[in-house]
């Protein structure tokens, strides 16, 4: 004879909100069982999911529940945090994407080939990019601002040390740059770079894509600004005091760190902490509501029942108290495996990595050698940073004004990227042919505003297909991006080392990212199969 099922101890009001999308609370019970069938349970259940959830939870239990945020999509908390990321874009992004104006110094200095100067951002880069899935660890478990901070000293101290070593040392030494700017700058980027853009999706949902448009257009602004420092300084004042200066730039990004402020709910046991206070915003709070997260996927204990919905699973709480201890018994690594291994179960999300994959191999060949390729056309050396700062304020306007048009049409999210995604490959493949410097102007400003445009549909695309595992997801598509960055600027530069033409490199890094673009209406199929499948 089946265990009967122990009596709420509370029940939920029937003048509650019924369009509340709040799934079943844990709940304490009383010893006394009262006889009830299965399908009452299940009937119960399914009744909550509709209820309005008011008060607070009692904790005498000794574990905490699940929060979820009820996101303000605006307000001046949610601003401030868009702010605080733009700054840290601004300031972080602005050099790594300008950084082929130091390529031909670096060859010079190091008397180099392109291939081993363009080496030191491919490093950068890959541990900017690649240490996603360990920093998206960190941040659930220390939270944006503190893993922000510690980024922010550790690039800090990585360019200080590399303008030392090229002032002092002789002979120049090649690897120590590897270790400095590429290792150390390079973790310290990947600190920062991840909590900037995972903490708005804190914030914002209804408005994401242009919060998520208007913070990651700071890297369009740093561009902007940051490419013609550089390049005045680097000219007057020599490599090595360039180091310095970007050393202090990027240092003055751990004022908008301590800006980062943590919704009150606990993501993953991450510790709260305060950053910017309530009282600048007016008191203005952030709402929060306890929700059950357990997966049916996780098989229920003896004696609970669970919801046929995926998304509204329900355990008793003796059941909730087991699970929970078991993650804890398993430390943290274990479940965090778990995790990684979920996504790659989506085929749409196995494909949807793939085209990232392939269309960032185009990318990060553009961004290494657009300026070099730029004076081997015949363009003046003092006139190619201009090209990067048309491109990076076009690529500030397309995340911007992407972002809003995916807020406005989310249901054409997947073919208005795949257009975006095809029209940045085709000017790539196309760019050499575009000689002049009007041409090599419409080249920058195109590529800029499809690259930022891609920027922004990312998180969009991942809440899209992946939304509660966001920044997992988030974590493992940047490291994507970052082994594309060693592949595309080494395909290109040993093209050029060996015929001295940037032509067939990028002919060939285009074609590549062309045929990434063309893998994403197939990420949108494989998405709505899957969703059909789950409805039967």
């Amino acid at each position: 004879m089946r265990q009967a099922t122990p009596q709420l101890s509370r029940h939920l009001s029937r003048n509650d909100n019924p369009t509340s999308p709040y799934s079943m609370l844990y709940e304490d019970f009383e010893d006394t069982p009262t006889p009830r069938t299965r399908t009452d349970v299940e009937r119960q259940n399914k009744a909550s999911v509709t209820t309005d959830i008011k008060g607070k939870l009692d904790e005498e239990k000794g574990f905490e529940d699940v929060e979820k945020v009820v996101t303000p999509d605006g307000g001046c908390l949610a601003w401030t945090i868009v702010l605080a990321s733009f700054m840290v874009s601004f300031l972080q992004d602005g050099f790594r994407d300008s950084f082929g104006l130091l390529l031909p110094s670096v060859s010079e200095h190091f008397k180099t080939g392109r291939t081993e100067a363009a080496m030191t951002n491919s490093i950068m880069t890959l541990l900017t990019l690649g240490s996603g899935p360990l920093v998206a660890f960190l941040v659930d478990r220390f939270g944006h601002r503190i893993v922000t901070i510690v980024g922010v000293t550790l690039s800090t101290l990585g360019l200080l040390f590399a303008g030392f070593s090229i002032e002092y040392l002789d002979p120049p030494s090649l690897p120590i740059l590897y270790v400095t700017v590429g290792l150390m700058t390079g973790l310290g980027f990947g600190l920062m770079y991840l909590p900037a853009m995972d903490i708005i999706e804190l914030y914002f949902d209804r408005n994401l894509g242009l919060a998520t448009g208007i913070a990651a257009a700071g890297s369009g602004i740093g561009q902007l600004v940051m490419a013609p420092v550089i390049h005045v300084v680097q000219t007057k004042l020599g490599l090595a005091f360039t180091m310095h200066v970007l050393a202090a730039s990027v240092a003055f990004a751990i004022f908008f760190a301590f800006m980062y402020r943590q919704p009150r709910h606990k993501r993953s046991g991450s510790p709260p902490y305060e950053g910017v206070s309530d009282i600048a915003c007016l008191h203005e709070d952030v709402k929060v509501v306890k929700i059950s997260t357990i997966s049916t996927e996780i098989p229920p204990a003896p004696g609970a029942f669970a919801s046929h919905d995926p998304d509204n699973a329900v355990f008793t709480n003796h059941a909730s108290k087991e699970l929970l201890e078991k993650e804890t018994n398993e430390g943290c690594f274990v479940p965090l495996l778990r995790s990684y291994c979920a996504i790659f179960k989506s085929p749409a999300m196995v494909v949807l990595l793939i085209s990232h994959f392939l269309m960032h191999i185009a990318i990060f060949a553009a961004f290494a050698f657009t300026s070099d390729r730029a004076t081997k056309l015949g363009i003046d050396k003092h006139t190619t940073a201009h090209l990067l700062s048309i491109m990076g304020i076009s690529n500030c306007i397309g995340r911007i004004a992407f972002g809003k048009i995916l807020d406005t049409f989310r249901s054409q999210a997947f073919p208005l990227t795949t257009m975006v995604l095809l029209v940045n490959a085709g000017i790539i493949t196309s760019s050499d042919y575009l000689t002049s410097f009007i041409g090599q102007a419409i080249y920058a400003g195109t590529f800029g505003a499809t690259f930022g445009a891609y920027i922004s549909s990312v998180v969009v695309i991942l809440k899209i297909i992946n939304k509660n595992k966001i920044t997992d997801s988030l974590g493992v598509s940047l490291l994507v991006f970052a082994l594309a960055s060693l592949v595309g600027p080494a395909i290109v530069g040993q093209i050029y080392d060996i015929y001295g033409s940037y032509r067939a490199g990028f002919l060939i890094s285009g074609g590549i990212g062309l045929s990434g673009a063309v893998m994403m209406p197939l990420v949108h199929f494989l998405f709505n199969k899957t969703n059909q499948q789950l409805k039967f």
